[in-house]
C-alpha cells in the first residue's frame, strides 16, 4: 500500500459533491485516483474539479496479502 499526498489549493472552489466527497476521506480508505500528480517534497496528487476518485473496502484476503507483503518488505530492508 502506498501513500501519497493530496494536495487540495483552497484558491480553486470545488463543486459542493466533490468537497463532501473528499471531506469524506478517512484515514485508511482506499482509493483509486486519475487526477494530475505533482512533485513538492515529493509525489503529490492534485486535487482538481475533473478528478475521478473511487473508494473501495479492502477484502480480508487484500488485508492479508497487504500484511505479508509488508512483513517480506520489512524483513528484506534489515
Amino acid at each position: 500500500m502506498v501513500t501519497i499526498k493530496l494536495r487540495w489549493d483552497s484558491r480553486v472552489d470545488l463543486p459542493a459533491a466533490l468537497e463532501t466527497e473528499v471531506m469524506d476521506l478517512e484515514v485508511g480508505d482506499v482509493v483509486e485516483f486519475t487526477t494530475v500528480l505533482s512533485w513538492y517534497y515529493g509525489p503529490q496528487l492534485v486535487l482538481t474539479t475533473t478528478i475521478d476518485f473511487t473508494v473501495s473496502a479492502l477484502s480480508d484476503q487484500d488485508i492479508v496479502d497487504l500484511d505479508v507483503r509488508y512483513m517480506v518488505e520489512e524483513v528484506s530492508l534489515r
